[in-house]
């Protein structure tokens, strides 16, 4: 019996805990180099820019700049 009751508890703990997590992913910001460009090419309307730590892309319509990174 009490063995049983401490794998509920710490499963009921264990549960409770993801339950509370935070999630920062709203407020992450990254600091990438627009400067450090290693490579350029353009294509369907966008320019698309290779930097050391991300791919940045160019809306020549829009004039909006997306940064892909991992």
């Amino acid at each position: 019996m009490g063995r049983s009751l401490s794998i509920f508890l710490l499963l009921v703990m264990t549960v409770s805990t993801v339950i509370r997590a935070q999630n920062f992913e709203d407020r992450w910001s990254g600091f990438f180099s627009f400067v450090s460009v290693r490579d350029i090419k353009q294509g369907n309307d966008k320019v698309y820019a290779a930097s050391e730590n991300a791919v940045f892309s160019y809306d020549l319509s829009t004039n909006q700049i997306e940064t892909l990174t991992t």
